[in-house]
Order: structure tokens, then sequence, then C-alpha cells
């Protein structure tokens, strides 16, 4: 696949990174191996980086350059459909969904404004937001064939037995995400899993480049600690609850804290480690702090109900 890019507004969106992650040209050279040269031509709208320079400046802005790219295209436009699908992916927005789905059916059909954008993009991101509708609707089935259908428009012969075999674009991660899901509420954790992991792995080595992204990673990884639960692998649904715990603090945030605290604390509760009280209270009482009582009331509920574990009120 081909894009054209405009070379100053390249140039211009390449300075407001490097001026982002406060680094000269001089710097950035010393940290890169790009010559000083190289960055003032970029900058200045005279080329186009190549593939390896923009790996090597990735490292140094703290961001995924070579999916930063695509934004740049002509089809720039579709950037705010990407950060409409992560949030639909992360919370059910009924009005923002169809609003989503009937903008990008009327920029399909309008030849004018697509002639430079990638169709197959702009059906890929319909069937995303069909899958996320259907999925929403509990109707799992569908939302899988939507999402199966999704990646078959960039990988005709795409199958999940060779789930491996494939380079995936961000769309394509997204309707795995989506895929995956549908798999858990289908009762096949395992296949659930095999996808889940391989986003994993793929996007716990690029940087994230929005909070939205991030927020999509601890989703991937709850899933993944709940999946390994219910599979009743407890050391593995410890070992990711504990990783998206880590990456909630880190990152200064408190999206699915509570959800892996909790996640955390029944597999410590299996595991027999006598720390899962600690881990369990500690769950309750983040929820409460961001007034999450409902979903607070529901796992003390849960535990006792499950697991015969009672929690004292603080």
């Amino acid at each position: 696949m081909f894009y054209s890019y405009d070379k100053k507004i390249l140039g211009i969106e390449f300075k407001k990174l490097r001026d982002d992650a406060r680094l000269t040209r001089e710097r950035t050279s010393e940290i890169t191996n790009v010559s000083i040269d190289t960055i003032r031509r970029i900058e200045k709208g005279e080329v186009i980086p190549r593939y390896d320079t923009l790996l090597m400046l990735s490292e140094a802005y703290k961001k995924d350059l070579v999916s930063f790219m695509r934004f740049l295209t002509p089809s720039y436009e579709l950037n705010s459909y990407y950060e409409s699908m992560d949030k639909l992916i992360i919370k059910y927005d009924k009005s923002q969904l169809n609003e989503m789905e009937e903008n990008l059916k009327k920029l399909l059909n309008w030849v004018g404004r697509t002639q430079f954008c990638n169709q197959n993009e702009i059906e890929q991101l319909l069937l995303v937001t069909s899958s996320l509708e259907h999925y929403y609707a509990e109707r799992y089935v569908l939302s899988f064939e939507d999402a199966i259908n999704g990646l078959k428009v960039g990988i005709p012969n795409f199958d999940v037995e060779e789930l491996e075999c494939y380079r995936y674009n961000i769309l394509e991660k997204r309707l795995l995400t989506v895929l995956s899901i549908n798999y858990s509420m289908l009762g096949e954790f395992e296949v659930a899993n095999k996808i889940l992991l391989v986003i994993f792995n793929d996007m716990i080595e690029a940087l994230a480049s929005n909070i939205d992204e991030l927020k999509i990673i601890l989703k991937v990884i709850f899933n993944i600690s709940y999946n390994y639960h219910r599979l009743s692998n407890n050391d593995d649904a410890y070992k990711f609850a504990n990783i998206g715990i880590i990456l909630c603090i880190e990152n200064d945030l408190s999206y699915l804290m509570g959800h892996l605290m909790f996640r955390k604390g029944v597999a410590e509760y299996f595991m027999g480690n006598d720390n899962y009280i600690f881990t369990l209270r500690n769950c309750i009482r983040h929820l409460k702090n961001y007034e999450m009582f409902r979903l607070a009331d529901l796992y003390v509920k849960s535990l006792a109900e499950n697991y015969k574990i009672y929690l004292e009120d603080d």
C-alpha cells in the first residue's frame, strides 16, 4: 500500500514532536545516529524519512512514528475516526457509534473526498463499528462475523489457526481485540487468549501515542487475566493482573485499576497467597474512592457468594 505525503505538513509535525520531547537537533542526532542534516531536511519539508529513520526517531520522540505517518497522508481526516474507534472499544456510546457509522458511509460514497483515501481502510472502520454495535447489543455471533470480515478486507486468507503468520495494521489490531472479546463471550477462552497475547506482545513493545492506546492495552491485559481465571490458570491470571496494575501506576492511570486488583486478589486466593485479603480490600477501597460504589458492592457480593470471602467494612 502506497501513500503520498504533504512534506511541508510532515516537517511541521516532526519539528513539533522533537520540541515536545525537548530535544535539540544536535541531541536527537547523538541519541539516534540520524544526521543533523537529515533531521533538518525532514523538518524543513524537503524529504520524507525512511523506515529505518522512523524507527530510530521513534525511540527519541517516545512515539510509534511508523503508525503516526499514516495520519499524515491526504486521508488525514480518518485520524478522528481512529480516535473515536478507540474510545468506543473502551466505553460504549450509542450516539457516537451511530454518528461514526453514518459519516463513514458518506465518506465511502463521496468520491471527491475519498479519491486519495484507502477505501479498504474505510471499509474496515465500518466493520469495526458494526462489530462493536452487535457486541454491545449482545449479538456475539454477528459481531464475531463482522470482525472476521473486517480482517479479511486486508488479509483475504485470514485464519485464526494461522494467527501468528500475519502482520497487522492499527485497524486490524482493533478488530482482533473485538474478535477476542467475542470468543470469550462464546466460552472459547483459549482461542481468545491466543489472539490477545498476539496483540499484547505487539502493543507492549510499541510506544502508546495517547491515553486511549494505553487504555486499550490495559483492556487487553485485563481480558487476558480474566480468561486465564476462567481456564483455572491462576499463576498467569495473577501475572497479567500485576502487569496491568504496574502499567496503571507508572502512567498515573486509574482506568481498570480496581478490576485488575480484583483479578489479582482472586488469583492470590486460589494460589494460597494470604495477601489476597489485603489486595481485595484495596480493590474495594479504590473503587469507592473513585465513587464506583455499585461495582464495589457487586465485587463484595461476588466474593461472598462465589468464594466465601467476607470483607469487613472499612
